[in-house]
């Protein structure tokens, strides 16, 4: 039978060296995905809506306002930016609720993650796609997958996720694979300067939405690293 101590948890240093070395020795997806999952249990995600203030990092649109802790927006343009700078791999999740699509076509949400220096790509929820955009030099964008066929986002309550790695951005929403592009993501650049600064950030087109949360899940630094 186990021992008592056998059964005890390891202690955050040493679990963290553990799933990092899985995450290393893993051949699937699937199990990668886990082991960073844990990894990144050991620290508390970020609330991204706490972080904001309105007159401060509103980009584009006049019709942001609080409702309580959480954030709404309606019109034809709207984009934030958080104030808060990601490290080089995280996973950044939305929810959120749609409660009118107005009277205009061009329905789009987009979730922005920083591209270079100067600004952010995005990935844009449309009536018709599901897209990263972002620009990659010639040699590295041959790779880049169409657009995903989709329809509008519906009214209701809604989930996005985009998990940011070095080598690959996925995205899902509602918990679905909704595109997905291995590439070397630090050479993305900004595809379109909606939002003027390398940021993650929040965005929506002819849509009126409540923002419930935004979280960013990060895994603790790797002391072989430093």
């Amino acid at each position: 039978w186990p021992t008592q101590r056998s059964c005890q948890p390891l202690p955050p240093r040493a679990a963290g060296h553990h799933y990092r070395r899985a995450m290393k020795l893993a051949r699937d997806q699937e199990t990668k995905d886990r082991m960073w999952d844990r990894l990144a249990s050991l620290r508390r995600p970020v609330d991204l809506l706490a972080t904001v203030d309105l007159k401060r990092d509103v980009v584009a649109g006049a019709a942001w306002e609080w409702r309580g802790r959480e954030l709404s927006a309606q019109g034809a343009d709207c984009a934030l930016a958080f104030p808060y700078p990601p490290p080089k791999e995280y996973d950044y999740a939305l929810e959120f609720t749609i409660s009118s699509t107005g009277q205009f076509g061009n329905h789009r949400l987009m979730q922005f993650v920083p591209a270079g220096d100067k600004g952010a790509a995005k990935f844009q929820a449309t009536e018709s796609s599901r897209f990263f955009d972002g620009w990659l030099p010639a040699n590295l964008a041959r790779n880049r997958p169409p657009a995903q066929r989709a329809g509008p986002l519906a009214k209701g309550r809604h989930t996005t996720l985009v998990r940011y790695r070095k080598d690959s951005v996925r995205c899902y929403v509602d918990g679905q694979l909704a595109y997905e592009w291995h590439t070397n993501t630090s050479a993305l650049t900004p595809a379109q300067q909606i939002l003027n600064r390398p940021a993650l950030g929040i965005g929506s087109a002819h849509l009126s939405i409540v923002y419930h949360a935004a979280k960013l899940t990060e895994v603790p630094d790797d002391p072989a690293a430093r």
